[in-house]
């Protein structure tokens, strides 16, 4: 399954997903609590059935490839992976509070991270649920996995011999 650590597969994914989100998102106004996801996906569920495709074979590829890439031990994928289920942004956030040993550079998408938490919940409480509350969360997830699978800026450190 070397395709999984193929930047140009990770990437494409993300780029694919992020745009469909992005135009799937903006089908209505996203301002409006009737114009979340899910509420869309009653009105266009063709649409709805690709969004949810790609964005999860676009964050499941990425994110097995940054637990391969940096070696977690199974006992933290098998935890993240649990959480994954249940929050996306926790299950990353686990993987950079980890990597932050390894590279101090992780501390930033730790914080991205809990800023897009912040973001959340600063548009919910000014804007109520809706569309744009969903979206926020998804687009940082597809740049936070983007920057860690597709630009290098987050290789892992090699370890000397010694």
């Amino acid at each position: 399954m070397k395709f999984i650590r193929n930047k140009w597969f990770l990437g494409s994914l993300l780029l694919a997903g992020f745009a469909f989100v992005t135009c799937y998102c903006f089908l209505e106004n996203p301002l409006l609590e009737e114009n979340t996801a899910s509420l869309i996906g009653v009105r266009h569920p063709f649409l709805f059935l690709i969004w949810n495709i790609l964005t999860g074979a676009a964050f499941f590829f990425n994110i097995m490839a940054m637990y391969r890439t940096y070696r977690c031990p199974y006992r933290i994928g098998k935890g993240a992976a649990i959480t994954y289920m249940v929050c996306i942004a926790a299950s990353m956030g686990l993987l950079f509070f980890y990597a932050r040993r390894q590279a101090r550079r992780f501390n930033l998408l730790f914080v991205l991270v809990a800023a897009t938490a912040a973001a959340m919940l600063t548009i919910f409480l000014t804007l109520g649920k809706s569309g744009l509350f969903e979206a926020v969360p998804v687009w940082m997830v597809y740049i936070i996995l983007f920057l860690v699978n597709c630009t290098g800026l987050f290789t892992p450190p090699k370890k000397e011999k010694g």
